[in-house]
């Protein structure tokens, strides 16, 4: 059995949501993965791409970023107010798992990240569990992000 691909919307982000799923099935790709930026300020997008999809055509949503303060607490206020937008894409286009990323936070320690981080998750799980929705979790390595990727445990 072959596993399903998805095409990265990142990969075509000034191209329309539904045109992208569009590409990604004229090209044999299962679904997408679509970019919220596009989404969250164009409604008509949401709608168009909304009447384009069938069932799991978009795996995912990306990006509620687990947002944690300096101190390492979550930021629930943010972190809740990132989901709401988010969490109802994902059920206007039938997308089973909405993408989490962890925090940015420049010269916060792994140690102090990580129960924040964790609180972000839990807070995104819950909320999106009540709709339905998974949360899928991302690590995009960005050099101030206190969360490491395995390799970076491998290589420290």
């Amino acid at each position: 059995m072959t596993a399903a691909v998805y095409l990265n919307g990142a990969t075509v982000m000034t191209t329309p949501t539904q045109r992208v799923l569009e590409i990604a099935r004229e090209t044999g790709y299962a679904g997408i993965e679509a970019r919220a930026e596009r989404l969250l300020t164009d409604p008509a997008e949401v709608r168009a791409t909304a009447e384009a999809a069938r069932p799991n055509d978009v795996l995912t949503v990306n990006g509620v970023a687990l947002t944690v303060r300096a101190d390492g607490r979550v930021d629930r206020q943010r972190v809740d107010a990132d989901l709401g937008p988010r969490l109802r894409i994902c059920a206007d286009l039938g997308s089973p798992y909405l993408l989490a990323i962890p925090p940015r936070a420049p010269g916060l320690s792994t140690r102090k990240a990580i129960p924040g981080t964790r609180d972000a998750l839990e807070l995104a799980r819950d909320r999106a569990d009540a709709m339905g929705i998974r949360i899928a979790f991302e690590f995009l390595g960005f050099g101030d992000c206190p969360i490491n990727t395995p390799c970076s445990r491998v290589r420290a």
